[in-house]
């Protein structure tokens, strides 16, 4: 008996190193939450990086895109991306997104934001 309930937990052990955990993106349902703080990391916006998390859908358009708030862009330039850039970018994919045009006047970190979607669904398309 002590037999099996060793043989039990040993494989428990093995096995539960089997799936690694994922820090970068989540699944929900049909939706994939990628978080671009570390694969983005080098992606600079006026001041710093500027992290995003961006939902996928099951068919690798865009949902939503958030920018982080451990940013250390300038407040009313991330204001604009947000007024201005987000709402263009639901409903893009790997292709189209290369053909949105950042914010005027907010330019450095709209294109981090763009570069950081980008790299969200190319980091979708290698691990869902």
């Amino acid at each position: 008996m002590n037999k099996i309930i060793a043989s039990f937990f040993l494989c428990a052990i093995l096995f539960s190193g089997c799936k690694k955990e994922d820090k970068n993106m989540r699944r929900e349902g049909d939706l994939y939450i990628v978080n671009t703080t570390e694969i983005g990391k080098d992606i600079i916006g006026f001041k710093d990086a500027v992290p995003c998390v961006v939902t996928i859908k099951s068919d690798g358009s865009i949902q939503s895109v958030q920018i982080c708030d451990n940013n250390q862009e300038t407040p009313k330039f991330v204001e604009r991306v947000k007024e201005n850039l987000l709402p263009k970018m639901e409903g893009a994919n790997a292709e189209t997104i290369k053909n949105i045009d950042g914010v005027t006047g907010a330019t450095f970190t709209s294109n981090a934001v763009l570069r950081n979607a980008d790299v969200a669904l190319k980091y979708f398309e290698t691990n869902k």
